[in-house]
């Protein structure tokens, strides 16, 4: 019941403004932590990163425009989610809420 409630109230657009006020706050504390832990992260997953890498750079440069989600049409918060890394362009565009349901349907799996 609180964790319904608590995942509910993030993904409310009150919840999601205070998560992000809070994280740029935990990084502005920590910034040499959060840097080392965005390096081993880095070399934990270089093919992920370039995948991110890639199509934030084709979105930047208008290669590639981001979609509403493939879920529910929603045109806020869209992820692209990638199920192969090696084919960075090739992604399933979804909101923040579907994206995190993709992954834990996926960790089911």
């Amino acid at each position: 019941m609180i964790r319904e409630a608590k995942r509910k109230w993030k993904a409310s657009e009150l919840g999601r403004q205070r998560f992000r006020e809070q994280g740029k706050r935990y990084r502005a504390k920590y910034p040499e932590e959060v840097g080392a832990m965005i390096k081993a992260y880095s070399k934990r997953n270089p093919e992920k990163v370039a995948a991110r890498n890639a199509i934030n750079g084709a979105v930047r440069y208008g290669k590639i425009q981001k979609q509403p989600c493939e879920v529910c049409g929603a045109t806020k918060y869209i992820h692209a989610h990638h199920d192969d890394y090696s084919q960075p362009l090739v992604v399933h565009w979804l909101c923040a809420v579907h994206h995190k349901a993709r992954h834990a349907e996926m960790k089911r799996s």
